[in-house]
């Protein structure tokens, strides 16, 4: 009887040690990246569309992953406005191209990956020249997610977002500015909107600010950098420990056109 019980025990004692060690296993979030590109040149109509964006891979659960995979291109297709570039090239007159024969108008991007923690952000930088512009022009965008759900977080979740946070960020962002060229943000209401592209990084935050948002063409500002010193008492995130920014690697297939 003695013998059993202390079996019993002993089977109790190494049942209980190995749970233990696997509640102590901490898997982390390991990003990677696949790079997938469009790229399309019309002699006809002068143009040239050379578009890229990122396929996201990890050790998570596959409907997270399909769930960051499936709103990418989604977002990306609105972000580009490819069909109004399109059309409007198609929709020059027959005549255009015989006087400006060396024009071609332009549409393409570049794009970063940070993560930080369990926060992912995915950064576009697209570029504009419609043949016969002036100048062409670039707008920011970011999108964020949560590896742990897969789901888009709002601005909102990462910084706070009340009247007394927002007009403080607004005369940190203004204060960056050549004020003698740059007019800065001028209304609340564009507060949020400059505030939209920002991506948490190692020891800073970054703020991505497209053409005209803040300043003239000439003087624009591509993005504004403030340390964790400056930033940290606006933030809502806890206290982040894994930084990395993710290189993908170039696939040879093509993204949708839609």
């Amino acid at each position: 009887m003695k013998n059993g019980l202390l079996f019993f025990i002993s089977l109790l004692f190494l049942f209980s040690c190995s749970e233990n060690i696997q509640e102590v296993v901490n898997s982390p979030i390991i990003v990677t990246a696949t790079e997938a590109e469009y790229y399309h040149q019309d002699s006809t109509y002068h143009y040239e569309v050379d578009l890229k964006y990122p396929v996201i891979d990890a050790n998570l659960n596959p409907e997270v992953l399909n769930k960051i995979n499936n709103l990418l291109p989604e977002k990306f297709h609105q972000f580009t406005h490819q069909n109004e570039f399109i059309e409007g090239h198609l929709n020059l007159p027959e005549d255009f191209f015989s006087d400006h024969a060396d024009w071609q108008g332009v549409l393409t991007n570049s794009y970063r990956i940070h993560q930080a923690d369990s926060l992912l952000f995915i950064s576009f930088s697209i570029y504009q020249y419609f043949i016969g512009a002036a100048h062409g022009s670039t707008q920011q965008y970011a999108l964020r997610f949560d590896l742990n759900s897969g789901e888009e977080v709002p601005i909102n979740q990462i910084i706070q977002t009340d009247t007394t946070s927002l007009q403080h960020l607004k005369k940190l962002i203004n204060a960056q500015l050549p004020d003698s060229v740059c007019w800065g943000i001028q209304n609340d209401s564009n507060i949020i909107p400059n505030i939209q592209n920002m991506v948490l990084v190692k020891d800073s935050v970054l703020f991505f600010v497209s053409d005209y948002s803040l300043c003239p063409h000439a003087f624009g500002v591509p993005d504004i950098r403030f340390s964790n010193d400056q930033i940290s008492p606006l933030l809502k995130t806890a206290k982040v420990e894994y930084f990395s920014e993710i290189e993908p690697v170039v696939d040879e297939g093509e993204i949708a056109t839609h």
